[in-house]
């Protein structure tokens, strides 16, 4: 599974490697090349790969701005990893290339979103957190517009948002190109082949979140909605010791755990893999 993470007070890699030693899987964190703070003389590079950024199409700086060819970075490392691991261990490991997942937080959802367009063989599911799907060019820092082709077969996606995210807001932010949130909900329907009136069914509901699950299980699209949720990652401990706005964190949902729970249900060789 990759991880992509950007802009997060705690990465999520600690509950990721704690759920890796549960479950048997392996998790793998890139970093993107370029820094992604937009003014020059405050890029600071940060802990954990924090502070750099993908190129998502129009997100973020300067990864977009400067084209980085990460999408074929994404499919170099894991034709790498695949091919590590069984030398790396005798042979006694290897991994499952029909069980590879994607999941990243902002900049890292953004990319996230990007790989399931343009990397859609590689992935068995996908899971963005607070990052949507800019196919186009930001009015205030470019980008890199790329082909979105409806996804064949389709792809099983979760995605987790709070509503006062103030860094990619609910409503959406034509400065930067956002969509709203109900602009990329029908983005994603359609992707996968979905009425645009498809209400869905509530999944999970407790406290401030409410997941609501559109489509059969080949085609499912998750939607986890944060209510008073700012732009963080949710629960299981990642939420950081600052959940102040515009950071503030509910722990009514452990995101990652919920995320492979997800994932474990998907692979390239089965609509549904385990029920």
């Amino acid at each position: 599974m990759l991880g992509e993470h950007f802009h997060q007070l705690r990465p999520s890699s600690l509950v990721f490697n704690k759920l890796a030693d549960e479950e048997g899987f392996a998790v793998v964190y890139p970093r993107g090349y370029d820094l992604g703070q937009p003014i020059a003389a405050f890029q600071l590079p940060l802990p954990g790969g924090v502070g750099y950024s993908f190129n998502a199409g129009a997100c973020c700086p300067h990864a977009s701005a400067n084209k980085r060819q990460d999408v074929q970075f994404i499919r170099d490392l894991i034709a790498h990893v695949t091919k590590l691991v069984p030398a790396a261990t005798g042979q006694a490991m290897k991994i499952d290339e029909t069980r590879v997942y994607a999941t990243g937080m902002s900049n890292g959802g953004f990319f996230t979103n990007r790989l399931a367009c343009e990397a859609r063989d590689l992935f068995a599911a996908v899971a963005p957190v607070s990052g949507v799907l800019i196919n186009g060019s930001s009015p205030t820092w470019g980008g890199d517009p790329f082909h979105c082709p409806q996804h064949e077969p389709p792809l099983p996606v979760i995605h987790f948002h709070g509503t006062l995210d103030a860094a990619v807001p609910w409503v959406g932010n034509p400065l930067f190109g956002f969509p709203s949130i109900a602009e990329y909900t029908a983005t994603r329907l359609q992707l996968n082949g979905l009425a645009a009136d498809d209400v869905g069914v509530e999944s999970y509901q407790h406290g401030d979140v409410t997941c609501t699950a559109h489509g059969p299980s080949e085609a499912n699209f998750t939607f986890c909605k944060v209510k008073g949720g700012g732009h963080n990652w949710p629960g299981g401990g990642a939420c950081g010791p600052l959940i102040l706005p515009p950071f503030q964190c509910s722990n009514d949902i452990d995101a990652s755990r919920q995320i492979w729970d997800f994932f474990k249900r998907y692979s390239l060789t089965a609509a549904v893999a385990e029920v």
